[in-house]
């Protein structure tokens, strides 16, 4: 627990002074702060929060403003930190006396940021792939979190869901070396989280897909295809409604901190101490296997059903070898591109046909139906085109020597 405050003063020798007075705020662990981000109130009246970049691909920090009087934290800022925060209230951690104003001076958290990914090499264990993992989603969740709560953002969904889906994948291929009780708690968890950004993500996927293909239709339709399209926004407006309000629940924040603890200590069995490169062909055929079965076992041809299965088996095959990349190579990276062009084919076959229905179900009368049943046909077509593309992906996928375990 810190006592006091750090406190700071900057003076110029030259040049008109005007004092400036900035007071950093945070949790007494500066878990904001460690996280890259910074909460901070300067005279007299201003308000600023940065967060991280979403993508850590990305240079830059993002910055939003607020006014309010000092001590009053406004309401709107504590709502966009609470990923970071995660129910702390913060308080004053630094006051920094400036004599004009130059930029903010940093505050040094002196510990570790919150969550930090093992190094992985050819020579790690694979509970350190497993934390490398299990951590980099997390990650990505939480960075997606100011972006959702400010809504529309398609992209921060996008990758929220799959933060939520790549977590639930590895604790199931990564059961063996874990206590299975606690991966199995790990993935019922975050179902709950998983629903609400799947709601989401697919309005924005049948919005985006089906506003493509108006664009392919005759002018003189324009009236009903507003018609139509204005129908699904509010389908995806209400979506992002119910995300809000899931985001602002206290179960939220719970799932949020259990789930930070949970990956930090991961729960092992015995296995833990072997090198991931020896684990990695029982954890890899496992998920394999599961794919091979699907594909086997299907119809001729294959139902939409059994098409979606396939997908979800080839994602959670993807997931396994982009964890060996470090470890295995070239060979493991080569395998999951050709693992997700896979995935991504029947991704649109899913999506095509789920489209249909929902046009089918939701549109088949009033103004728009005939507009509806063009788009029905384009998606229709879109999905034939990935029904003749799926087999020859699935062969290169099980082509001899590119099952890199082996």
């Amino acid at each position: 627990m810190r006592e006091s405050l750090v406190s700071a003063t900057a003076i110029e020798p030259a040049g008109e002074h005007r004092p400036v007075r900035t007071i950093y705020y945070d949790a007494d662990d500066l878990r904001l702060t460690r996280w890259g981000g910074s909460l901070r109130f300067r005279s007299p009246n201003e308000w600023r929060l940065t967060v991280p970049p979403p993508d850590e691909r990305l240079a830059y920090a993002t910055e939003y403003v607020f006014e309010g009087p000092r001590g009053a934290i406004p309401p709107a800022a504590l709502d966009l930190a609470t990923a970071y925060l995660r129910g702390v209230v913060p308080r004053p951690v630094a006051d920094v006396q400036l004599l004009r104003a130059v930029p903010d001076l940093a505050l040094d958290p002196g510990t570790p940021p919150d969550l930090v990914a093992p190094p992985i090499d050819r020579r790690t264990r694979i509970d350190d792939v497993v934390r490398a993992a299990l951590i980099g989603s997390v990650h990505q969740l939480i960075n997606a979190d100011v972006a959702l709560r400010l809504g529309g953002d398609a992209t921060a969904v996008h990758r929220a869901r799959v933060a939520v889906r790549r977590l639930r994948s590895d604790a199931r291929t990564f059961r063996p070396v874990l206590d299975p009780a606690w991966a199995d708690a790990l993935r019922e968890r975050i179902r709950w989280l998983g629903d609400a950004l799947a709601a989401a993500r697919d309005a924005d996927v049948l919005l985006e897909r089906l506003q493509r293909h108006a664009a392919r239709l005759p002018d003189v339709d324009n009236h009903r295809k507003e018609l139509v399209l204005n129908l699904l926004r509010g389908v995806r407006a209400a979506a992002y409604r119910q995300l809000g309000t899931m985001l602002r629940q206290p179960r939220y924040v719970l799932v949020l901190a259990d789930l930070l603890e949970a990956v930090r200590t991961p729960r092992f069995n015995e296995r833990a101490g072997e090198r991931a490169g020896d684990a990695a062909p029982e954890l890899l055929d496992d998920a394999w296997r599961a794919l091979r079965r699907t594909v086997r076992a299907r119809s001729h041809p294959a139902s939409d059903a059994e098409l979606h299965g396939i997908r979800i088996k080839a994602k959670r095959l993807r997931y396994a070898a982009e964890a060996f990349v470090p470890v295995c190579g070239k060979r493991a990276a080569t395998f999951a591109a050709r693992v997700a062009n896979l995935q991504t084919i029947l991704g649109e076959h899913h999506d095509a046909t789920s489209s249909c229905d929902h046009l089918r179900r939701n549109l088949g009368g009033g103004d728009g139906a005939f507009v509806a049943g063009e788009l029905a046909a384009l998606e229709r077509d879109a999905a034939f085109a990935a029904r003749r593309r799926w087999l020859g992906a699935w062969r290169d996928v099980d082509r001899d020597g590119a099952h890199f375990w082996l």
